[in-house]
């Protein structure tokens, strides 16, 4: 009997069962669960008594079983439904045909501030003021026809304030008799929340129509609602584009199948798409525009789409303009040979010209923002200049700043200019290349210094001719006292006691008579210089005249040994002169002065190079041709000095190229020569050259003169 009981249920049968052995009652009736064999519990009402014997001793049990699990479930859920009821957030309430409160849950009384008792005392009427009495029995008839219906009014509370509600009805009948269940929900939020929609649209409204943006909603790509600025800037009447598809708008399909696959795909992925595109107006003029595409729903944008639309032509076409002036000012930049370079105020780089780029072989996309002193050390000494600049908002200057570059000195001058407009701080920075000017200069004290002395040559020829003529007739004179030729040198011997053949043989035994010799070779050697000089630095004739190119070769010859600053590094009568002149070489009409100038330049490169091999014990050597070629006559002027390889042999005629160490050479000389040769006397002048060889230049002068 255990072992079939419920374990809840055990102790209570089992407590009466002793009361009932023990006499003091002589039988019970209580509700028992029992556990079946298959597992599930079966509700009873167990009713036991007791038979005993005469002696008062229990003589068997009597036990009867009713099955009631079928109504214990019944009465489970009838509680639950009741608790259900109870406690559902709307008040429920059951209206008899009188209009009498029959039931109503604790949600009802919560809201209206009655007990239960309270309210079932009342009538709809004093819960629904509104509601009247006399036309109660009407209304009640014509609910009777219809299952369930929905209405919205007031109830009033017990504390006198009204609020509104929204009641479900259904028509319930029971024994003939037709109830009302009633479910009464408190709608104040929502109202409140209908309110401020209302409010919030004409807001929304209001502000479609202020905004300069075209706003329009779209359902499947057809207008529904557009607001006015939309009407402005497409030129349609609301009328006139509302019910249109959106492809009225487009200039070409391939424009709208474009927007549709960008823009409808930008929401599907990211909830929003933006992108710019053309529209054609009514008047069919094109404008650019930037569309915002918005889904009502992100997941599903059929169910419509709002978009907003902005002119942006004005804009597109300033920052067109905006390109087109930073493009031109970019290349005015670019253009410059300068190097021009912006900075902020901590030094980073923000602006990077073309001529920085090549000047250090980094990109303005490298440099943009990089530490200036890091991309261009060079200026990594300036930094204290360009912060001053930018601090005193004053310009900063440094003239002709030397730097090595490919193992030659460059000059530069670099100026800081500070921004302080704007609201932009900072500097730009120019780093102009010099090296030409200042060598050129350099040419130019040293022309005048030319001009000077070409000045000064007439004078000197006068100064110096005046004591060489008396010199030389001096001399001339001497050697005539002594001749046996003039009788009267004889007498004047016999007069004075000797005899002029005595005399004679005392000069030529003292060697007088080859000193003599000596006085006048000498001083027609030094007539013969200064003759040269003198022509050298005479402006030459506008039209050039017809000159003999060997005389002339070897006049220069002559000039050339007789240049004090060769002097001073070799000895020009160590050389030696080979000379090779072809017979009957045409005169060539030229600037003789200027050619000779052309002969000097390499005549004293070539001296100079050739002095570096005395080391070698090798005897300096030219070898001096001149012959005709054509309707040109050729120059050669070879020597055997070191050669050039073949970088320096291509650069050799360059304006300011020199091999020499700074302060030997300005390496204008054979540039110079080179103009003279091809521009002022339409000829040609080339090097032939290699290391340990020696150098060979070739002059050519057209005969006639240039063309």
């Amino acid at each position: 009997w255990a072992q079939l009981t419920h374990p809840e249920d055990l102790e209570p049968d089992m407590r009466q069962f002793a009361r009932m052995l023990a006499g003091e009652i002589e039988g019970y009736s209580l509700e028992k669960r029992f556990v079946h064999g298959s597992g599930a519990v079966v509700s009873t009402i167990l009713s036991v008594g007791i038979v005993r014997k005469a002696d008062g001793s229990p003589y068997y049990i009597l036990a009867q079983l009713q099955d009631i699990t079928e109504r214990k479930q019944m009465e489970r859920a009838l509680l639950r439904t009741q608790f259900s009821v109870d406690q559902a957030q709307d008040a429920v309430y059951w209206v008899g045909p009188d209009g009498d409160l029959l039931y109503v849950n604790d949600t009802a009384c919560r809201a209206l501030g009655y007990s239960r008792e309270e309210l079932l005392a009342k009538t709809v009427f004093d819960i629904d003021p509104a509601l009247p009495r006399e036309t109660w029995r009407e209304h009640w008839n014509k609910t009777l026809g219809v299952d369930s219906y929905l209405i919205e009014t007031k109830h009033q509370a017990r504390d006198g304030h009204a609020f509104p509600v929204e009641i479900a009805i259904r028509v319930v009948r029971e024994d003939g008799i037709a109830y009302h269940s009633c479910f009464a929900r408190d709608i104040t939020e929502r109202k409140l929340a209908e309110e401020a929609l209302r409010n919030n649209e004409a807001i929304v409204r209001s502000l479609l129509e202020a905004t300069p943006a075209g706003v329009s909603l779209l359902v499947n790509r057809v207008f529904v609602k557009v607001n006015t600025a939309l009407c402005r800037i497409t030129g349609y009447s609301e009328e006139e584009i509302v019910g249109m598809a959106s492809r009225i708008l487009y200039p070409d399909e391939e424009e709208f199948l474009r927007v549709g696959r960008v823009g409808y795909g930008q929401m599907e992925r990211e909830g929003l798409g933006v992108l710019e595109s053309r529209l054609k107006r009514k008047d069919g003029t094109l404008i650019e525009v930037m569309l915002c595409l918005s889904p009502f729903d992100p997941k599903d944008t059929t169910k419509g789409v709002t978009a907003t639309v902005l002119d942006i032509t004005d804009r597109k076409l300033a920052e067109e303009e905006m390109r087109r002036l930073r493009n031109y000012l970019s290349n005015i930049i670019n253009s410059m040979p300068s190097m021009l370079i912006g900075v902020d105020t901590n030094g980073r780089v923000t602006q990077w010209n073309a001529a920085a780029e090549k000047a250090t072989g980094v990109d303005a996309e490298e440099a943009q923002g990089q530490p200036l002193d890091q991309v261009l050390p060079m200026l990594s000494d300036r930094m204290d200049k360009v912060r001053q600049a930018m601090q005193t908002h004053a310009t900063v200057t440094d003239t002709k700043v030397p730097r090595m570059m490919a193992g030659e000195t460059h000059y530069e001058d670099v100026t800081v200019y500070p921004l302080t407009s704007n609201g932009m701080e900072g500097a730009v920075i120019r780093v102009d290349d010099v090296t030409d000017r200042v060598r050129i200069e350099e040419m130019m004290i040293q022309s005048e210094k030319m001009l000077s002395v070409g000045g000064l040559a007439a004078g000197m020829a006068h100064e110096i001719n005046n004591p060489l003529g008396a010199m030389l007739q001096a001399s001339q004179n001497i050697v005539r006292r002594v001749s046996p030729d003039l009788p009267v040198n004889a007498r004047v011997a016999e007069t004075c006691g000797t005899t002029l053949d005595a005399v004679r043989m005392y000069l030529e035994q003292r060697e007088i008579l080859v000193f003599l010799e000596d006085i006048r070779s000498s001083g027609l050697r030094a007539a013969q210089i200064v003759q040269n000089m003198l022509s050298f630095s005479r402006k030459p004739d506008l039209e050039g005249s017809s000159t003999n190119m060997v005389e002339l070769l070897d006049r220069t010859l002559l000039l050339a040994g007789s240049d004090y600053d060769l002097k001073k590094r070799y000895d020009f009568r160590q050389i030696e002169i080979v000379r090779d002149y072809a017979p009957e070489v045409p005169p060539a009409v030229c600037h003789a002065s200027k050619i000779q100038q052309v002969f000097l330049n390499i005549l004293r490169n070539g001296a100079e190079a050739m002095a570096e091999n005395r080391h070698l014990g090798r005897i300096p050597r030219f070898l001096l041709r001149v012959l005709p070629e054509g309707s040109y006559v050729r120059m050669e002027i070879e020597d055997n000095g070191p050669g050039m390889d073949e970088g320096t042999r291509r650069r050799v005629f360059e304006p300011f190229f020199t091999s020499k160490p700074p302060g030997i050479g300005t390496g204008l000389g054979l540039s110079v020569s080179y103009f003279i040769v091809t521009e002022d006397h339409g000829g040609t002048m080339s090097v032939e050259s290699q290391p340990g060889t020696g150098t060979r230049f070739i002059v050519r002068l057209p005969v006639e003169g240039k063309p």
